[in-house]
């Protein structure tokens, strides 16, 4: 079977083409986990969507007392973001995640949804109170992460919706994070 590659320029675009394609397309950004399981031939997907170029996708900011981190925001992008920084448990916890390249490529919107029991990143998310905005062509929802995985490999996210963004409540005076 031939994989197709597929690039929408626009968060509209790729929330249409999950809506058309559903259960036999799979969301990349950085894919890190999608190789592995290509290559130890565990899937073989019809259609792969890449969430990457999405520039709606790749920002950090502050909103609303809430550090808002796009979907296709990659782990290095985290590391040495000004407002990551101030999550130094989050911070230290993406230093022990893969390689400098993993980590230039890998994201943490990809590593919840593929809810592997090792992700280092998802620990840390959940502890520090982390939602997660998930968009379909019908609208969007806020989860929070300890709502959204159900079990190993298996999340609430549904076959049309896209990780849009990660939230966390903004650290205030007096608080901070570790990881070790």
């Amino acid at each position: 079977m031939e994989t197709l590659f597929l690039h929408p320029s626009t968060l509209q675009e790729a929330l249409s083409v999950a809506n058309q394609y559903q259960e036999k397309a799979v969301f990349i950004n950085g894919g890190t986990d999608l190789t592995i399981e290509i290559s130890q031939k565990r899937k073989c997907p019809e259609r792969i969507i890449y969430l990457g170029n999405l520039q709606e996708l790749s920002k950090i900011q502050v909103r609303d007392k809430t550090l808002v981190i796009g979907g296709a925001v990659t782990f290095r992008q985290m590391q040495t973001s000004p407002y990551c920084r101030q999550y130094r448990g989050l911070v230290e916890a993406i230093h022990h995640l893969g390689s400098p390249a993993i980590r230039s490529v890998a994201t943490p919107a990809g590593n919840a949804a593929t809810a592997a029991a090792s992700a280092d990143c998802n620990t840390m998310l959940l502890a520090l109170g982390a939602s997660l905005k998930l968009e379909n062509l019908r609208g969007s929802r806020i989860i929070p992460m300890a709502s959204f995985f159900v079990s190993k490999n298996l999340t609430v996210l549904m076959p049309d919706e896209i990780i849009t963004e990660i939230h966390l409540p903004v650290m205030k005076q007096g608080m901070g994070s570790g990881y070790s």
